[in-house]
């Protein structure tokens, strides 16, 4: 009864992740697009180089937030000692302050207007993110999955509207909106700190036993927050020689195109939010059973989600023509979301839930490697945005082969049958959207799916219509 009565709060949280989600992508979709009708070129191209170095931001806590997460996944909120997270939380806003004051002071002597702007931008989120993620990750270790889902949905509609006011209102200044954004960061912040204040207010440790305890906790922390650095580089690698190579407005053009990319991560990883808790809190025989077809299926919706390339290339040149170039950067770089998603969503995971975190992030440096070679030669050899974006897909095909293949050795699986499935969608996807006629190459896309899709499930099918 019991454990009926928790899989049962399970996918009532799932189901609320996914609902949040769903109106979360169609606002990010409603921004995608706005925001470069209200930007110029290269304003967006600046608002994206604050994006590109904004999700290094959370890293700043050292590995304490990343400790938490690893030492509290599956426990109750009763169960957590509020003196101890009280010296948690006060290590964190030292952190904090140091990193906020040194961005701050480089950014007034060494930078150029654009970017000492940016790095300010940068400094004050760096506050709010990383204390909004400690609390994120907590409400995620101790399954409070409503909390979350409903602020992660609110954040998003204060910025849908923040952008509703500049397209309307004819503000194409970027300041103002990072301005705008930062308020929504604070204000999201301001709402956690209020959630938590008995758990973070009140009688602590000693400053000196604070430090002690905090230290525990970051070095436990370390080897996570370094596997997420060196997944955040091996997603962000090809941006940043785009950045280092090209001109503001190309940054900008290859930046939309992965923009599109995130939209449909931002799907899938809705799921993901839940899966290292679950999986804590079950048998380790039983959560290994279930690797495969979690991939498989991470999988089957990303070839389905590769559907949306049909309509953005006929969106795109219609109602942003300064970007039209960006669509054989979109129709490469899209399945590259199979290997992005299978790998952050389902395998870093089983990475964490092993204590493999060293092994996974020697494999990503080494992958990290291998990109940058890629993306160089590239660069050199035919030095334009699209050979980056095929160099990148095949170092991120590389990077699922290996770690595939270092699940199988683990769980001693079959990892074969899923690499076919994805070879044999993307063979179909490429075939299709090479099409002169888009309509036809996505109603031939969308039949090839289901075929594929009911021989690779034909066994599920069959175990369902017999009850």
């Amino acid at each position: 009864m019991q454990l009926f009565q928790k899989n049962s709060r399970r996918i009532k949280s799932l189901f609320l992740i996914f609902l949040t989600n769903f109106f979360k992508i169609l606002i990010s979709i409603g921004v995608t697009f706005l925001l470069p009708r209200t930007f110029t070129l290269n304003d967006y191209g600046f608002y994206k180089l604050y994006i590109l170095f904004a999700v290094y931001l959370g890293l700043f806590n050292f590995g304490l937030v990343d400790g938490i997460y690893l030492l509290y996944g599956g426990k109750r909120f009763e169960d957590l000692d509020k003196t101890t997270f009280r010296s948690y939380f006060k290590f964190l806003l030292l952190i904090i302050f140091i990193f906020f004051t040194i961005i701050v002071i480089l950014s007034l002597l060494f930078l150029d207007y654009n970017l000492s702007v940016i790095s300010f931008f940068l400094a004050l989120n760096l506050v709010s993110i990383n204390i909004t993620g400690f609390f994120q990750v907590l409400s995620q270790a101790i399954s409070r999955f409503n909390e979350y889902s409903i602020r992660t949905l609110i954040t998003s509609l204060f910025t849908f509207f923040v952008v509703l006011i500049m397209y309307f209102g004819s503000i194409s200044n970027y300041y103002l909106y990072l301005l705008f954004i930062t308020i929504v960061n604070f204000t999201v912040t301001i709402w956690y700190i209020y959630t938590y204040r008995d758990l973070i207010f009140g009688r602590s440790v000693r400053f000196i036993n604070s430090i002690k305890l905090s230290f525990k906790v970051l070095f436990s922390g370390i080897p996570l927050l370094l596997s997420n650095l060196s997944t955040l580089l091996l997603v962000n690698i090809d941006k940043q020689f785009v950045l280092i190579y090209f001109n503001i407005s190309d940054f900008a053009i290859y930046s939309f195109s992965y923009s599109m990319l995130s939209i449909i991560t931002a799907v899938i990883s809705a799921g993901g939010i839940i899966i290292y808790p679950s999986l804590k809190t079950a048998p380790l025989n039983y959560s290994s059973s279930y690797y495969s077809k979690i991939n498989k299926l991470v999988i089957s919706l990303i070839l389905i989600l590769l559907i949306v390339y049909f309509p953005l290339s006929i969106i795109i040149p219609y109602f942003l023509p300064s970007y039209e170039t960006s669509i054989p950067i979109v129709r490469i770089a899209l399945p590259g979301l199979i290997f992005m998603s299978s790998i952050q969503i389902v395998k870093h995971n089983f990475y964490k839930l092993y204590n493999l975190n060293f092994k996974y992030l020697i494999t990503s440096i080494i992958v990290l490697l291998l990109n940058i070679i890629l993306i160089i030669s590239a660069i050199q050899i035919f030095g334009s945005l699209i050979s980056i974006s095929i160099s990148f897909l095949v170092g991120l095909s590389f990077w699922y082969i290996i770690t595939e293949i270092q699940m199988s050795k683990i769980q001693n699986i079959d990892w074969f049958k899923n690499l076919i499935l994805i070879i044999t969608g993307v063979i179909g996807y490429y075939y299709t959207t090479n099409l002169n006629n888009v309509f036809y190459g996505g109603i031939i896309y969308v039949s090839f799916l289901i075929v594929l899709l009911l021989v690779s499930y034909h066994k599920e099918i069959t175990i369902v219509r017999k009850f």
